[in-house]
């Protein structure tokens, strides 16, 4: 290598600092394949970088935070050292939606959590409360704790519960509430098998009815002894 073209080059400290990264990440990069010295002194045993190589660690470093597969990462790499830039780039572009999909629904999530957090706030443990309720659309699974909530069928031959999933607006469910007048409680001591006890001075008991119960999200949250909510309707339309 002539002298003009190896003062051109840079040291491999030089190129972490270009990069921003670690010296031994780019030792690695070299390792497997992705990254190739312009130059190796044959005396020193240095490696040699040109400048534009930064971008690629750049790239390099980008991609592993995009959980690129390292030996997905190495296949854009011949033997000869190169690299099939604009297949890595697209590639890249396809992780960075996915992940950026998976991220705007992480903070919807968040925003709904904040949002329930929010309305639980302003109701008291232990006190019944009423609200209207829109229609809902639900499956039913005779296994407990497997959907959204537990329903439950008071009857004379006693209670029969069932796990439900609330489905979509204008989905085909296997029972429908009609939009309604509720009664609920937030409690951290009773279940849904109580509902009658609790309700006994608003609803006539002695006739079948439907009480639901699923979990609250609290400000301050027990995974041991939850907040739950269990709601009756009254009847009113």
């Amino acid at each position: 290598m002539n002298k003009k073209l190896k003062e051109k080059l840079i040291t491999i400290g030089d190129l972490a600092k270009l990069a921003n990264a670690p010296i031994q990440s780019i030792r690695y990069y070299e390792k497997v394949g992705l990254l190739k010295p312009i130059f190796i002194d044959k005396v020193t045993s240095y490696r040699y970088f040109s400048v534009e190589q930064a971008r690629l660690v750049e790239t390099i470093r980008f991609c592993i935070e995009l959980d690129f597969p390292l030996k997905e990462l190495t296949s854009y790499v011949n033997e000869e050292g190169t690299l099939d830039y604009i297949g890595l780039l697209t590639k890249s572009r396809e992780l960075a939606k996915a992940k950026t999909d998976r991220l705007l629904k992480g903070l919807e999530q968040i925003s709904e959590t904040e949002k329930l957090i929010a309305e639980s706030s302003v109701i008291e443990l232990e006190k019944i409360y009423q609200r209207e309720s829109a229609p809902k659309i639900l499956t039913l699974e005779p296994e407990k704790n497997l959907g959204d909530g537990l329903l439950c069928f008071y009857s004379v031959a006693g209670p029969k519960v069932y796990s439900f999933k609330e489905l979509p607006e204008n989905s085909e469910g296997q029972l429908t509430l009609p939009q309604a007048s509720y009664l609920f409680i937030h409690t951290q001591t009773k279940t849904i098998e109580d509902a009658a006890e609790i309700f006994a001075d608003y609803i006539n008991t002695a006739e079948p009815f439907i009480t639901i119960e699923k979990s609250i999200i609290t400000g301050s949250y027990s995974q041991t002894s939850p907040v739950r909510e269990i709601a009756v309707t009254t009847g009113d339309n």
